[in-house]
């Protein structure tokens, strides 16, 4: 297994906040509330989905030596995916990347619309799909087209995790920033669970962010069986 990783300067792309207080220290605070959310003692009989990985989760498991059963990572930064299959899942059997061309107005302009794919580009299915600062970043369209995709690869048991900026005081969806697409996208907190609705969840818990958790608005849901 992996027991240390060092990640390259030019793929240390997180924001200045989670720079500053290290990727490992964010990423178990963030492990530490699922888990607490959950009601779980551990990942290490857990298989994990992460959509819009990154890096920080991956630092985190491997030079924490947090014990988990699997997890598998899904990014649109291919630099970032080429880097982890050669340096993680080509020595450690319990990681797996997929680099997933798909439209993003703010990440990816030219990738394939979320609308046109059927299936998301991983096999199996999963305990536990968890996304952080992702719808964040999406259109509704997108964000219900994810939520389907993601109840394909739910297990019956399974939860999903995901935050959100949210305002109750817009009546759907706003795109704060005019000369910058979904830079920062917020939703109605209801708006949104409609969305979990009609994609086939059921909403388990809402969470309003607090203070200044390294985690925003989150939302808990259950695949509906």
């Amino acid at each position: 297994m992996k027991t240390q990783l060092v990640l390259p300067k030019h793929l240390q792309i997180n924001s200045p906040k989670v720079k500053k207080a290290g990727y490992e220290n964010s990423g178990e605070k963030i492990m530490d509330l699922v888990k607490q959310r959950l009601g779980w003692d551990t990942y290490a009989d857990k298989d994990i989905l992460d959509v819009g990985c990154g890096s920080r989760f991956t630092l985190t498991l491997i030079n924490r030596q947090i014990p988990i059963k699997s997890y598998t990572g899904i990014e649109i930064n291919k630099q970032i995916i080429d880097f982890f299959k050669q340096e993680v899942e080509a020595e450690d059997p319990r990681f797996h990347y997929a680099h997933w061309n798909v439209h993003n107005d703010m990440y990816n302009p030219g990738g394939i619309p979320m609308t046109e794919f059927i299936e998301l580009p991983v096999a199996g299915d999963f305990d536990l799909i968890w996304l952080f600062s992702v719808f964040t970043h999406l259109n509704p369209d997108d964000s219900l087209a994810l939520l389907k995709l993601m109840r394909k690869k739910i297990r019956s048991q399974g939860k999903l995790f995901f935050t959100s900026h949210t305002n109750r005081a817009i009546k759907t969806f706003e795109d704060k920033i005019e000369d910058k697409p979904l830079l920062r996208a917020f939703y109605n907190p209801d708006y949104l669970r409609s969305l979990i609705d009609d994609a086939g969840w059921k909403l388990d818990s809402f969470h309003d962010k607090q203070g200044d958790s390294f985690v925003k608005s989150h939302f808990i849901c259950s695949p509906v069986l």
